[in-house]
């Protein structure tokens, strides 16, 4: 029985399991199995250093791995293996590693990355600096436990707006509801949450959120 060879660099298909008559590696430098904008670009926050990856986050390889997925066409399954960025003027750049499932093949493309970040500030940056807030913490409980439990959400929290303290608890007015959120589920500390609606924003209903925290 005559074997098989690739007609690009001359393996035996004993070697590979071949796709439509090449080995894995040769179809794919000699098949388009993706394609990718040339240009990248997303939004960094000048204050706080978040960037935009479908919703504003800190950088991370899985978060930035996602984001980068979603941004390639191709007909196979993509997963990204492995990203290596670094920080450069206005952008970061540097490789990722793709595997796409080619017929049960499992592909890795070697990219070469630079996405542009555009200069801005986030949402809950953009509260802070007006002194607006979208968020209100409301500890409430036995006052020595209170206390520390706001010293230690005021610490974590970076975007505190003001502090109100009364006879019945202490409210912590938090400009980043998705930052109280994770504070509070760091901390181990259950809540109440209630919205109210404060107004309208670019056709959108603008609500307010209270976290009601008993310690």
């Amino acid at each position: 029985m005559l074997k098989k060879m690739c007609p690009r660099c001359g393996k035996s298909e004993m070697e590979n399991e071949f796709i439509k008559g090449f080995c894995p590696a040769c179809f794919a430098e000699a098949k388009s199995i993706f394609k990718m904008p040339k240009a990248l670009e997303t939004r960094e926050c000048s204050s706080c250093g978040k960037i935009f990856l479908g919703e504003w986050v800190q950088q991370d390889e899985k978060r930035t791995g996602s984001w980068i997925a979603s941004k390639i066409k191709s007909a196979y399954l993509i997963k990204v293996i492995e990203i290596q960025l670094s920080k450069g003027k206005q952008a970061l750049e540097g490789t990722a590693i793709v595997a796409f499932d080619v017929e049960g093949n499992l592909i890795e493309k070697k990219i070469h990355l630079r996405i542009a970040l555009i200069n801005g500030l986030c949402p809950s940056c953009e509260l802070l600096k007006s002194g607006r807030y979208d968020t209100i913490i409301q500890i409430r409980g036995e006052q020595n436990k209170r206390e520390r439990t706001a010293k230690k959400a005021i610490r974590a929290l970076g975007g505190v707006v003001k502090i109100g303290e009364m006879r019945e608890g202490i409210d912590v007015y938090s400009a980043g509801l998705g930052d109280a959120l994770e504070v509070l589920s760091r901390l181990g500390l259950s809540y109440k949450l209630s919205k109210k609606l404060v107004g309208r924003k670019e056709g959108k209903n603008v609500y307010r959120t209270t976290l009601c925290v008993r310690v």
